[in-house]
C-alpha cells in the first residue's frame, strides 16, 4: 500500500448463508514495502470464501497490492511473537533491497558456528533464523522486516535472543521506523541496537523499549564480516505493551577490544602505583624531618605548660673543669626573660 491518498484494503471471510464477518482492515500509506497480514478463519459447517476488498482513496496516486495468498491448518501466531519453530511467522526477507536472505534452519545441522540447540526449547531439534559467514563477500547484508505494530500508550518492549560465532562474523542491527520517518526518504529507519563481532557460542538475550504515535516496524540487518567462517541467529523474537522488565541491554565488551581494554588497565594501575609510590616517598621524607625537628627540641627543651625551660645541666670544657648552665625561663608573652 504505497502512494499519497491510499485507499483501504478489507479482508472478509464470506459464508454460504451471506453473513460476512470482516476480517482484516488496513488504510492509507504503508510504504514501499510489501507487508504481511495474517488473521484466524472462524471454523464453521458452511462453506466459505474470502473476499478481499480495495476502497479507493482521496486522490490517485495510492497503489494496493495483494501477493502469496496462503491458508495453513497451523494457527496463526501472536501478534510480534515468534519462535520459529513453525514458519518465519510475520517476518518477511527484503528480496529487493539486500544480498541475501535469512534462513530457517534446525540447530542440529550446519556448520559448527551454527547454534547446536536454538533458544525456545534449548534441545537441537528446536529451529532459528540464521546467517552464514561462509557466503557472500565481506559488506553483503540480509535484512528481515517484521508486521506492523499498533502504537500504545504505554510504549513497548522489543526482545530477542541472538547468537554471533565465529572470527570476523560480521555485524547484527536492529533498525526502528514508523510511517513519518519513511515517508520523509528515511528507507530502514534508525539503529536503535547493534552488535559486532564473536560473542561466544551462547545465546544472549536484547532489549529495546520505543514510543511512538503511529504504526511502526523493525528490521533486522546482518553485514557480513571478513571472516569465512562464523554465523549470526535469532530467536524467540518477542514485542508486548509496556516498558521492558530490564534496561536496554549493552551489548558485551567486543572481543576484538580485550587487548585494548588490557593495556588501559594496565596504564591505569601503573599511574596509580606510580602516584602512590610518590605520596609514600614525601611523606616518609616528611615524616623523617618531623622526627629529626622533633629530637633537636628534645635534646635542648623540655615543655611544661607554657613555658620552655632549660635545665640547669653541668658540662666539662677543654681545660677538664666542669661548669654549670644557667635555667632560662621564657614568660609565655615572650616579653620577659630571666636567668638563674
Amino acid at each position: 500500500m504505497e502512494g499519497q491518498g491510499t485507499g483501504t484494503l478489507n479482508l472478509y471471510q464470506q459464508f454460504s448463508d451471506k453473513d460476512q464477518p470482516l476480517l482484516v482492515t488496513q488504510s492509507g500509506e504503508q510504504g514501499g514495502l510489501w507487508r504481511f497480514a495474517q488473521t484466524p478463519l472462524t471454523v464453521s459447517e458452511s462453506n466459505y470464501r474470502i473476499v478481499v476488498e480495495g476502497v479507493t482513496g482521496q486522490t490517485e496516486q495510492g497503489v494496493i497490492a495483494l501477493d502469496d495468498v496462503q491458508v495453513s491448518h497451523y494457527p496463526c501466531t501472536a501478534s510480534g511473537q515468534c519462535d520459529f519453530e513453525v514458519n518465519l511467522c510475520s517476518w518477511m526477507n527484503l528480496l529487493e533491497e539486500d544480498d541475501a536472505d535469512w534462513l530457517r534452519a534446525q540447530a542440529g545441522t550446519g556448520n559448527h558456528t551454527r547454534p547446536s540447540v536454538d533458544h525456545t526449547t534449548n534441545t537441537s531439534t528446536g529451529y532459528y533464523l540464521y546467517m552464514d559467514s561462509s557466503v557472500g563477500a565481506w559488506g553483503d547484508t540480509a535484512m528481515i522486516l517484521s508486521e506492523i505494530f499498533t502504537p500504545d500508550s504505554r510504549g513497548h518492549c522489543f526482545t530477542f535472543c541472538y547468537h554471533m560465532y565465529g572470527y570476523n562474523v560480521g555485524t547484527l542491527r536492529l533498525y526502528k521506523n514508523n510511517r513519518t520517518a519513511h515517508n520523509s526518504g528515511n528507507k530502514f529507519g534508525q539503529i536503535a541496537w547493534e552488535e559486532s563481532g564473536d560473542q561466544g557460542d551462547v545465546w544472549r538475550k536484547g532489549n529495546i523499549f520505543v514510543t511512538y504515535q503511529e504504526p511502526f516496524w523493525f528490521i533486522f540487518e546482518y553485514l557480513k564480516g571478513a571472516g569465512p567462517k562464523g554465523s549470526i541467529a535469532i530467536d524467540d523474537l518477542h514485542i508486548i505493551p509496556g516498558p521492558c522488565d530490564s534496561y536496554p541491554t549493552s551489548p558485551p565488551s567486543h572481543h576484538r577490544d580485550t587487548v585494548g581494554i588490557g593495556v588501559g588497565v594496565g596504564v591505569t594501575l601503573f599511574v596509580i602505583f606510580t602516584f602512590g609510590a610518590v605520596l609514600f616517598v614525601l611523606k616518609k621524607k616528611t615524616k623523617r624531618e618531623s622526627i629529626l625537628e622533633d629530637d633537636i627540641l628534645d635534646s635542648n627543651f623540655s615543655y611544661t605548660h607554657f613555658d620552655c625551660n632549660m635545665s640547669s645541666l653541668t658540662s666539662t670544657g677543654e681545660d677538664g673543669n666542669s661548669s654549670d648552665l644557667r635555667n632560662i625561663s621564657f614568660s609565655v608573652d615572650g616579653s620577659d626573660i630571666s636567668f638563674a
